[in-house]
Protein backbone atom coordinates (compact mmCIF):
# COMPACT_ATOMS: atom_id res chain seq x y z
CA UNK A 1 0.00 0.00 0.00
CA UNK A 2 2.85 2.11 0.85
CA UNK A 3 4.43 1.67 -2.36
CA UNK A 4 1.18 2.54 -4.13
CA UNK A 5 1.02 5.70 -2.19
CA UNK A 6 4.67 6.41 -2.88
CA UNK A 7 4.11 5.76 -6.73
CA UNK A 8 1.58 7.97 -6.66
CA UNK A 9 2.88 10.62 -5.07
CA UNK A 10 5.27 10.30 -7.78
CA UNK A 11 3.09 10.54 -10.85
CA UNK A 12 1.52 13.33 -9.33
CA UNK A 13 5.35 15.28 -8.98
CA UNK A 14 6.01 14.30 -12.11
CA UNK A 15 2.82 15.89 -13.74
CA UNK A 16 3.29 18.86 -11.69
CA UNK A 17 7.01 19.47 -13.46
CA UNK A 18 5.63 18.68 -16.93
CA UNK A 19 2.42 21.27 -16.42
CA UNK A 20 5.18 23.86 -14.77
CA UNK A 21 7.70 23.73 -17.86
CA UNK A 22 4.53 23.79 -20.41
CA UNK A 23 4.01 26.71 -18.37
CA UNK A 24 6.97 28.03 -18.90
CA UNK A 25 7.33 27.42 -22.70
CA UNK A 26 3.83 29.04 -23.22
CA UNK A 27 5.10 32.24 -21.57
CA UNK A 28 8.37 32.21 -23.50
CA UNK A 29 6.08 32.17 -26.75
CA UNK A 30 4.06 34.94 -25.40
CA UNK A 31 6.78 36.92 -24.13
CA UNK A 32 8.25 36.09 -28.20
CA UNK A 33 5.10 36.95 -29.75
CA UNK A 34 5.02 40.67 -27.83
CA UNK A 35 8.96 40.95 -28.86
CA UNK A 36 7.92 40.59 -32.51
CA UNK A 37 4.99 42.98 -31.96
CA UNK A 38 7.22 45.40 -30.87
CA UNK A 39 9.23 45.60 -33.12
CA UNK A 40 6.65 45.69 -35.74
CA UNK A 41 4.78 48.14 -34.91
CA UNK A 42 7.58 50.44 -33.63
CA UNK A 43 9.05 50.75 -36.57
CA UNK A 44 5.79 51.46 -38.64
CA UNK A 45 5.37 54.31 -36.18
CA UNK A 46 8.57 56.14 -36.92
CA UNK A 47 7.91 55.79 -40.62
CA UNK A 48 4.67 57.30 -39.97
CA UNK A 49 6.13 59.89 -38.50
CA UNK A 50 9.09 60.56 -41.05
CA UNK A 51 6.44 60.84 -43.50
CA UNK A 52 4.63 63.47 -41.53
CA UNK A 53 7.77 65.46 -40.86
CA UNK A 54 8.62 64.94 -44.58
CA UNK A 55 4.89 66.38 -45.79
CA UNK A 56 5.35 69.39 -43.23
CA UNK A 57 8.23 71.20 -45.04
CA UNK A 58 6.98 70.34 -48.53
CA UNK A 59 3.67 72.15 -47.41
CA UNK A 60 5.31 74.93 -45.99
CA UNK A 61 7.41 75.15 -49.09
CA UNK A 62 3.68 75.66 -51.25
CA UNK A 63 2.67 78.03 -48.94
CA UNK A 64 5.96 79.88 -49.51
CA UNK A 65 5.64 79.34 -53.36
CA UNK A 66 1.70 80.60 -53.63
CA UNK A 67 2.78 83.91 -51.74
CA UNK A 68 5.63 84.81 -54.32
CA UNK A 69 3.22 83.77 -57.36
CA UNK A 70 0.42 86.07 -55.95
CA UNK A 71 3.06 89.10 -55.33
CA UNK A 72 5.12 88.79 -58.33
CA UNK A 73 3.42 88.20 -61.27
CA UNK A 74 -0.55 88.92 -60.63
CA UNK A 75 -0.11 92.38 -59.21
CA UNK A 76 -3.54 93.31 -61.03
CA UNK A 77 -5.57 90.87 -59.80
CA UNK A 78 -3.80 91.65 -56.27
CA UNK A 79 -6.84 91.50 -54.23
CA UNK A 80 -8.66 88.61 -55.33
CA UNK A 81 -5.48 86.89 -55.01
CA UNK A 82 -4.92 87.61 -51.30
CA UNK A 83 -8.91 86.90 -50.32
CA UNK A 84 -7.44 83.69 -51.74
CA UNK A 85 -4.10 83.44 -50.16
CA UNK A 86 -5.68 84.18 -46.96
CA UNK A 87 -8.11 81.04 -47.47
CA UNK A 88 -5.53 78.77 -48.87
CA UNK A 89 -3.37 80.40 -45.87
CA UNK A 90 -6.27 79.16 -43.28
CA UNK A 91 -6.54 75.72 -44.90
CA UNK A 92 -3.09 75.33 -44.69
CA UNK A 93 -3.09 76.40 -40.99
CA UNK A 94 -5.67 73.82 -40.53
CA UNK A 95 -3.97 71.27 -42.38
CA UNK A 96 -0.25 72.37 -40.07
CA UNK A 97 -2.66 71.84 -37.17
CA UNK A 98 -4.34 68.60 -38.26
CA UNK A 99 -0.84 67.35 -39.78
CA UNK A 100 0.72 68.64 -35.93
CA UNK A 101 -2.32 66.79 -34.35
CA UNK A 102 -1.67 63.34 -36.08
CA UNK A 103 2.29 63.76 -35.23
CA UNK A 104 1.23 64.18 -31.79
CA UNK A 105 -1.10 61.60 -31.75
CA UNK A 106 1.65 59.23 -33.31
CA UNK A 107 4.34 60.35 -30.74
CA UNK A 108 1.86 59.63 -27.88
CA UNK A 109 0.72 56.14 -29.60
CA UNK A 110 4.29 54.90 -30.34
CA UNK A 111 4.99 55.77 -26.20
CA UNK A 112 1.65 54.30 -25.24
CA UNK A 113 2.27 51.01 -26.77
CA UNK A 114 5.99 51.44 -26.05
CA UNK A 115 4.83 51.72 -22.43
CA UNK A 116 2.73 49.06 -22.52
CA UNK A 117 4.69 46.03 -24.38
CA UNK A 118 7.64 47.20 -21.70
CA UNK A 119 4.79 47.06 -18.80
CA UNK A 120 3.51 43.14 -19.90
CA UNK A 121 7.03 42.17 -21.10
CA UNK A 122 7.76 42.94 -17.73
CA UNK A 123 4.98 41.43 -16.07
CA UNK A 124 5.92 38.33 -18.20
CA UNK A 125 9.44 38.26 -16.80
CA UNK A 126 8.34 38.53 -13.11
CA UNK A 127 5.64 35.32 -14.06
CA UNK A 128 8.69 33.19 -16.07
CA UNK A 129 10.83 34.15 -12.85
CA UNK A 130 7.82 33.09 -10.02
CA UNK A 131 7.60 29.86 -12.22
CA UNK A 132 10.77 29.06 -12.72
CA UNK A 133 10.95 29.49 -8.40
CA UNK A 134 8.20 27.17 -8.77
CA UNK A 135 10.12 24.57 -10.51
CA UNK A 136 13.25 24.96 -8.53
CA UNK A 137 11.16 24.18 -5.10
CA UNK A 138 8.93 21.22 -6.58
CA UNK A 139 12.15 20.01 -7.72
CA UNK A 140 13.71 20.30 -4.38
CA UNK A 141 10.78 18.84 -2.85
CA UNK A 142 10.47 15.40 -4.94
CA UNK A 143 13.91 15.26 -4.32
CA UNK A 144 13.66 15.12 -0.86
CA UNK A 145 10.95 12.76 -1.39
CA UNK A 146 12.93 10.45 -2.77
CA UNK A 147 16.04 10.72 -0.18
CA UNK A 148 13.79 10.37 2.46
CA UNK A 149 10.80 8.20 1.46
CA UNK A 150 11.45 5.92 -1.59
CA UNK A 151 15.10 5.42 -1.23
CA UNK A 152 14.74 4.20 2.54
CA UNK A 153 10.80 2.42 1.67
CA UNK A 154 12.91 0.46 -0.92
CA UNK A 155 15.88 -0.54 1.45
CA UNK A 156 12.89 -1.77 4.27
CA UNK A 157 11.17 -3.77 1.18
CA UNK A 158 14.64 -5.59 0.29
CA UNK A 159 15.56 -6.46 3.97
CA UNK A 160 12.07 -7.90 4.29
CA UNK A 161 12.40 -9.63 1.34
CA UNK A 162 15.59 -11.16 2.40
CA UNK A 163 14.14 -12.31 5.65
CA UNK A 164 11.83 -13.54 4.48
CA UNK A 165 13.41 -15.82 1.96
CA UNK A 166 15.90 -16.29 5.27
CA UNK A 167 12.68 -17.83 7.05
CA UNK A 168 11.51 -20.15 4.49
CA UNK A 169 14.99 -21.23 4.12
CA UNK A 170 15.06 -21.78 7.59
CA UNK A 171 11.43 -23.81 7.93
CA UNK A 172 12.10 -25.19 4.70
CA UNK A 173 15.24 -27.30 6.01
CA UNK A 174 13.60 -28.33 9.26
CA UNK A 175 10.73 -29.85 7.32
CA UNK A 176 13.32 -31.58 4.83
CA UNK A 177 15.13 -33.04 8.24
Amino acid sequence: MEIVKAASIGLIALAVVVLIVYVILVLLELRRAMRTINNQIVPVLSQIKQAVDEIKPKALEIIDNVNKIAEEDVKPIADSIKDISANVSDGIATVNVMVEGVSETVSRSREAISDMLDQNLAKVDVMVDNVEDMVEKTHEVVSLYQNKAVIPVIEIISIWAGVKKGFVSLFKKKEDS
